[in-house]
């Protein structure tokens, strides 16, 4: 039981493994486009005149400005992203399967590290994600945009959560394998000690003492058929004692015969 409880452990834990990989990866990829939706909206905030990207691919100087302020890029990373965090605003366009390609334009690269602490249990792990929005109308003057974010590296409990799990299945398996062991220890004893009792037993009659026999109380612990394997033994060893006892005193018998006779 408990070499099957380390086995189905091991294979929990690498099933766990991938599922969490699985849902860590579901939300960098939420958070990648919510990146690129905040970019989007902080960069037509900053267009008076709505114009995002100009002729020849060009970013507006004000939506340069705002998008890769300070406080814009510490609010993407270390509050939103959790991760690194690299997002490029350029023409986009719609390809044919429906997705959005960024052209990024000229100065319209933006990164930042993340800088945040993190919390207790959380890790950097090397997953990735890369999310794009738009194309966004350019406005009277400017041309189809888009916003391609791309995340790194965040932030996770997936590594201390296993952890903990793995940590937990284990003690399970070595109390059940300790468990097992004083079961087995025990069943053992109560199996072996009748049988050391009828060896004790045989030993004492092939040495000449009839009184050997398996106490009773051996009889009453035991398994059924060692029990009455015992009690068939101590049956025997009374018929053979009574046999014995008859001969002796046949035997004496006759030795007074013989004296009263020679007298």
């Amino acid at each position: 039981m408990a070499l099957s409880l380390i086995t189905v452990s091991a294979i929990v834990v690498n099933r766990l493994d991938a599922y969490f990989r699985d849902q860590e990866q579901t939300a960098l990829d939420a958070r990648a486009r919510e990146v690129a939706r905040i970019v989007a909206i902080v960069a037509q905030a900053s267009s008076p005149t709505g114009t995002v990207i100009g002729a020849g691919n060009s970013l507006n100087p004000e939506v340069a400005a705002a998008v890769g302020s300070e406080e814009v890029l510490r609010f993407l990373t270390d509050e939103v992203a959790l991760s690194d965090v690299l997002f490029s605003i350029g023409g986009a366009t719609t390809t044919s399967d429906g997705r959005t390609v960024v052209s990024p334009a000229a100065g319209g690269t933006f990164a930042r590290r993340l800088s945040a602490e993190p919390e207790p249990g959380q890790a950097r792990e090397p997953f990735t994600s890369s999310d794009a929005f738009g194309p966004l109308a350019g406005g009277a003057f400017g041309d189809p945009w888009g916003v391609q974010a791309v995340l790194a590296t965040p932030y996770t409990t997936r590594a201390s959560t296993l952890g903990t799990i793995a940590g937990l299945l284990i003690i399970a398996a070595l109390g059940a394998l300790l468990a097992a062991l004083l079961v087995s220890a025990y069943l053992a004893v109560r199996f072996t000690r009748p049988l050391r009792r009828l060896g004790e037993a045989t030993r004492l009659i092939g040495a000449g003492d009839l009184s050997g026999r398996v106490p009773a109380a051996e009889l009453e612990s035991s398994y059924a058929e060692v029990a009455d394997l015992a009690r068939q033994f101590n049956a025997m060893a009374d018929r053979l004692e009574e046999s014995i006892d008859l001969i002796r005193r046949d035997r004496d018998r006759s030795r007074d015969f013989l004296a009263d006779v020679s007298h």
